[in-house]
């Protein structure tokens, strides 16, 4: 991942190094900004562990939690590689 440059769209789409290359897709547990009031929903950020293989995702899911989730890095990941580390239950932005 050191060499890699990765490309986070706020519906829950993450691409490696060109657009044509998905890395991840969460569209279907992130709150789309479309159905919004706020732009304080959606995919908000990706970190990487610096030495073992796994990277964290944080999202706002589809009833307005906050979720950070952790993945096993296998260049292209599997559902099966995912763990819930937390989630917020009734997180509300007011404007």
């Amino acid at each position: 991942y050191k060499k890699d440059v990765y490309l986070l769209q706020a519906d829950g789409i993450i691409f490696k190094n060109t657009k044509d290359n998905i890395f991840l897709n969460i569209t279907e547990k992130v709150s789309s900004i479309k159905d919004s009031t706020t732009a304080e929903v959606g995919l908000y950020g990706m970190s990487f562990h610096p030495t073992d293989n796994y990277f964290l995702v944080s999202y706002s899911n589809l009833i307005n939690e906050l979720i950070v989730n952790t993945r096993k890095n296998q260049g292209k990941t599997c559902r099966a590689s995912q763990m819930e580390l937390l989630g917020i239950k009734g997180m509300y932005i007011y404007q």
